[in-house]
């Protein structure tokens, strides 16, 4: 929708300041003369409301079936991130037969034009690489996207070789190419070698996906005692690809 004023002139400079707040708007025009006061004197033009109901489309609600899943629904839907395509990704809670006593979790996305599973709690995540051979998700949340292609979203894991160090992971589902890991905790980066060898990932804190660039920035904590890290430099942030390359290590504590 336009705004715009009936007395306007051109050097009135409407809209060089804008305040929005619900369906309000503050549009200020510095410019404006009064024929009492004098020129410049400026105005302050209030609109209500500035646009009528948005188009809306349901992706899930209670007790709809969950795509992916066998005998399950959706029993809570929780978290949700939406890109400027309109694209989304959600994360629900399970009831029903299929659902592991309503203790299930998962993560659906609609990138692929429909809403289908990317991962759920119980599913073997081997696929991801040798490393992951034994694992499984036991818990999902955090989803965001802000990316055309793409939405990331952290795991629990559980079985062989994850233990407490190591059982968080951070994932990403591509359009077109499924789900894939970014960053693990437990795992050592090179790239924070600050000359007593590599650091370890401890703890993700906050993800934060770019819309316009190839980057997933994490604040994150390390291993203390590992690669000099102490409590004076075991915190910052650093940034990877979607292949999971680090890109960026510049922010970190001391």
């Amino acid at each position: 929708q336009e705004l715009f004023t009936n007395d306007g002139k051109a050097n009135d400079f409407f809209g060089s300041a804008v305040a929005l707040c619900d369906n309000l708007a503050v549009v200020g025009a510095p410019g404006v003369d009064s024929t009492a006061e004098g020129p410049d004197l400026g105005a302050a033009y209030f609109f209500r409301p500035i646009g009528g109901p948005l188009p809306m489309m349901t992706l899930a609600k209670i007790r709809d079936y969950a795509p992916g899943t066998e005998e399950a629904d959706f029993r809570i839907l929780r978290d949700a991130g939406i890109n400027g395509d309109g694209e989304a990704i959600f994360c629900g809670q399970l009831i029903g037969p299929g659902s592991g006593g309503g203790r299930d979790k998962g993560i659906w996305q609609t990138l692929e034009g429909t809403v289908d599973l990317a991962v759920k709690s119980r599913d073997d995540l081997s696929a991801l690489g040798p490393e992951f051979i034994g694992a499984r998700s036991t818990n999902l949340y955090l989803p965001v996207m802000n990316a055309s292609n793409r939405g990331i979203f952290q795991s629990r894991m559980a079985g062989a070789g994850v233990n407490g160090t190591n059982n968080l992971v951070l994932l990403q589902y591509h359009e077109g190419l499924g789900v894939s890991p970014l960053l693990r905790t437990g795992t050592d980066i090179p790239e924070l070698d600050q000359g007593s060898g590599p650091a370890r990932l401890q703890v993700f804190r906050e993800v934060i996906q770019t819309g316009n660039f190839d980057n997933v920035s994490v604040s994150y904590v390390l291993r203390k005692g590992i690669g000099g890290v102490n409590a004076g430099n075991d915190t910052g942030i650093l940034s990877v690809t979607s292949a999971g390359a680090v890109s960026d290590v510049s922010v970190r504590e001391g």
